[in-house]
């Protein structure tokens, strides 16, 4: 049965319990630990409850759909955990789960009733943020590093180390992350980290790299790629599909981008500028968003080397740019992100 602080919470919310009823020894193995009946007003509902040490990570939640749909011979899915963050309730919600944690804290649906409740935290406890992706070139530089780079041994100190930033700010992020459901802290103080979850995170709440930009036109954006990377004192770094097929081939490339720390690009042989973007098929972008480039500065290398932008960028911009076989390429690219470490 639920714990008194959830009790209470559901007490409060207008919800009375009539306690666990009995469930047959001899049924199959999907069997709830127990079923619930809630009662509001005259209306009763009934929710076979699945009990967990800990709540899944959103990326985790769709391996549970058939739990989830054995549940229902007995009830409603009702998933309880000592904790669900903001970022697990709403995964679950979106998979068809009503859910109780321990804090009191709970979100219960079915057809004609809605109850939530989102327990309030002391300050001293509380999220760093209200939003589940970090801000700033600090923060997004430790969310690039942990999808795509992520340290064997992911302490603090290493994390910091790694995304070349101060531990504190490091900490910080780490918190923040784990407040809604994408990392959590390991007996040896290290961290464990939903990458899936949290590369979903970024393709769907980044705001984008900013900055000023200028278009061109090229009939190959291959050949325009390797032009723009021997402008090292540039910094170049490119993205776009092109740099997507140089990870994971896929298709001809019809569309770069380019990411300049500084400097110019003019028109030559190769380049012809555009005065908008749908005349364009090559983006040159001075970013805001320094986290676009590699975490560290490569020296050049030999003619005709590309350096490409950050893989997790190069997702983001892939989805950006659209089109049924950029985004097929985009999974591609996801799953070679993922299993690369």
């Amino acid at each position: 049965m639920f714990n008194p602080v959830a009790v209470e919470a559901l007490r409060q919310a207008g919800i009375s319990l009539s306690g666990e009823h009995e469930i047959p020894v001899d049924s199959y193995l999907g069997r709830p630990d127990f079923v619930v009946a809630m009662g509001v007003g005259e209306d009763i509902v009934y929710f076979a409850v699945e009990a967990k040490m800990s709540a899944p990570y959103p990326s985790q939640i769709e391996r549970l759909d058939s739990l989830r749909d054995s549940l229902r011979h007995w009830g409603l899915p009702l998933l309880h955990a000592p904790h669900i963050s903001e970022g697990q309730g709403r995964a679950l919600t979106s998979h068809g789960w009503s859910w109780v944690d321990e804090l009191g804290n709970f979100d219960l649906r079915s057809r004609g009733m809605v109850f939530r409740n989102r327990v309030p935290v002391a300050k001293r406890e509380g999220r760093r943020s209200a939003n589940a992706l970090p801000k700033g070139q600090e923060g997004l530089r430790v969310v690039r590093m942990l999808i795509a780079n992520p340290p064997q041994l992911a302490r603090t100190s290493v994390i910091a180390q790694r995304a070349q930033i101060y531990t504190p700010r490091a900490s910080q992020v780490l918190h923040q992350l784990r407040s809604h459901g994408f990392a959590s802290k390991r007996a040896d103080d290290s961290w464990e980290i939903d990458r899936a979850a949290l590369l979903d995170l970024f393709l769907a709440d980044y705001a984008g790299p900013g900055g000023r930009r200028r278009w061109f036109y090229s009939l190959d954006v291959s050949a325009a790629a390797r032009r723009i990377a021997q402008l090292w004192e540039n910094e170049p770094a490119i993205s776009g599909d092109v740099a997507a097929d140089l990870l994971v081939p896929h298709r001809r490339p019809s569309h770069l981008i380019a990411y300049l720390r500084v400097g110019t690009v003019d028109e030559n042989d190769t380049l012809v500028a555009v005065s908008n973007e749908t005349e364009a098929n090559i983006s040159i972008i001075w970013p805001r968003d320094s986290s676009v480039f590699p975490a560290e500065r490569l020296e050049p290398l030999a003619a005709g080397s590309i350096v490409t932008a950050d893989a997790v960028q190069i997702a983001w911009d892939l989805q950006q740019l659209g089109g049924e076989d950029r985004l097929d390429q985009l999974e591609r690219l996801k799953t070679w992100i993922l299993n690369s470490h």
